[in-house]
């Protein structure tokens, strides 16, 4: 009986000792480059097949089990223009938890990625359409009563030379934005209900945006919540998402927006701005700054010059202003 204990406990310690040596290889191999590409390669051509447009990754870098880094991206749609292209995107992800319906991201890093999204008539169909097609499960959903919602936790992100390209024939706006860098850490990201959001800091240095609007689609073409199967949700009592702010960081900000409808045609500049947000209520329409430091943006006209001096509140209605 003891031989027989002493047998099961070395056969034991051999299967952990394997397992565990098992796992450390895989980890080896998988931090070896020449695995990494081989396996891009394989992904590539997957990607390229199922979706039947061009998928090009340069290079990719994978840290196990948490850090990711792609280089060299690019997706094209159906029309032959750029989808989503990127020089340099690096997620610190824990892939374990991912298994428990956990999004844990550490730190989000993107160098020089441009996203461009269309949404045209008559068919009010996404440029990105195709891709969710081909990935979309035959099988019918499971019951989102009895779902396990993902959660997420996201904590910093630093973005740098983004730019979006928006442009939905649909609702008659065109939207083009260019970043040049912004850092922040998120403290809560919630997408469940009504959806929260909190970012304590935030930091933009150089941000141009250009917004355009039109008469939107008339109500023959515009495509209505019967044509996709879906029934209008009653209105609740909160629409809007809660937003909790804290200090702003702003520099070498220009937007521009156009209305053709009503003729409008309006631009302002931020060179420097520097405020702190006690709180912020959309659906209230209500702003409590408790101060504001911002730099003209006229050369030599009172540069550097307090608007609302710090340890001063200020309280406004978002709608009247007053």
């Amino acid at each position: 009986m003891k031989k027989f204990g002493r047998i099961a406990l070395k056969t034991l310690l051999w299967f952990i000792v394997s397992i565990t040596g098992l796992v450390l290889l895989l980890i080896v191999i998988i931090r070896i480059p020449a695995v990494q590409n081989y396996v891009v390669g394989k992904v590539t051509d997957y990607l390229e097949n199922k979706i039947g447009t061009p998928v090009d990754i340069g290079y990719v870098s994978l840290d196990f089990p948490k850090k990711l880094v792609l280089e060299g991206v690019y997706f094209e749609d159906q029309a032959g223009d750029t989808l989503i292209a990127g020089e340099r995107l690096m997620v610190d992800i824990s892939m374990l938890k991912l298994l428990r319906n956990t999004v844990e991201i550490g730190e989000i890093n993107l160098v020089g990625i441009t996203a461009k999204i269309n949404r045209t008539l008559p068919d009010s169909a996404f440029n990105f359409d195709y891709i969710m097609a081909a990935f979309a499960s035959p099988e019918p959903q499971q019951n989102p009563d009895t779902a396990t919602a993902m959660t997420f936790d996201i904590d910093k992100v630093e973005l740098d030379r983004i730019r979006f390209v928006y442009n939905d024939q649909v609702i008659g706006m065109a939207a083009d934005i260019n970043l040049n860098h912004l850092n922040t850490r998120i403290k809560t990201f919630d997408l469940s209900g009504n959806m929260r959001f909190a970012l304590p800091d935030i930091a933009i240095d150089g941000l141009y945006a250009s917004v355009r609007q039109w008469a939107p689609a008339d109500a023959g073409d515009a495509p209505s919540a019967d044509d996709f199967g879906l029934e209008p949700e009653p209105e609740t009592a909160s629409l809007l998402p809660e937003l909790e702010f804290g200090d702003f960081n702003l520099d070498d900000i220009v937007f521009t927006y156009a209305d053709d409808a009503s003729a409008m045609d309006t631009r302002f500049e931020v060179t420097r701005l520097q405020a702190t947000l006690n709180e912020l209520d959309l659906n209230g329409e209500f702003v409590d700054v408790e101060s504001c430091y911002w730099m003209d943006p006229i050369p030599g006209y009172f540069l550097d010059r307090p608007r609302v001096r710090p340890s001063t509140r200020l309280q406004a209605n978002l709608l009247t202003g007053a």
